[in-house]
């Protein structure tokens, strides 16, 4: 793991991950750190926490200029990130998915309202339909849910969410 944001630390539990970072360089050198990591050790499984979209959002607002170009950065960390999967040779055994953990409105989110809710819900690697349209309603439980049903591994009966099974072929 690869977090940004110090709020990912309570995941780092003895036996749970074999390496983890916290990154405070912003979102490139958080993609700087994952191809590092990717290109050497190759790792069966990695979160990616890119932390500037979320706080430039609670800084400055949502659909400010400011948001835009962290989104834009972002989008440049996120090449990064599929650069270096594409350039260590696994890109046709590897998924990516990109996602967010909320929306926003102003400087805040929580409202059971579509713009807090809805999140932007990205499958990139293998096994995913190109050029796909996926369905309005996705969770972020759903993308713990589809990471579980990539690995083949049972979703438990009490986890909320679905994997996402439109977006594969």
């Amino acid at each position: 793991m690869i977090a940004g944001k110090e709020k990912f630390k309570h995941l780092n539990l003895p036996s749970s991950i074999d390496s983890f970072q916290l990154n405070y360089g912003g979102d490139q050198s958080v993609a700087n750190a994952f191809e590092k990591l990717f290109l050497n050790e190759k790792p069966n499984l990695t979160l990616v926490h890119l932390p500037k979209v979320d706080w430039t959002g609670h800084r400055y607002g949502w659909d400010t200029t400011k948001y835009i170009q962290a989104l834009k950065t972002a989008d440049k960390a996120v090449g990064t990130i599929v650069s270096a999967i594409k350039n260590s040779g696994l890109s046709e055994k590897t998924l990516l998915i990109i996602t967010a953990d909320h929306g926003g409105t102003g400087r805040g989110h929580g409202g059971a309202i579509p713009a807090h809710r809805n999140i932007p819900w990205l499958a990139w690697g293998v096994g995913v339909k190109p050029n796909n349209s996926l369905p309005a309603g996705i969770s972020t439980m759903d993308t713990a849910a589809t990471a579980l049903w990539a690995l083949d591994i049972s979703v438990p009966s009490e986890m909320e969410g679905s994997p996402v099974l439109q977006a594969f072929n």
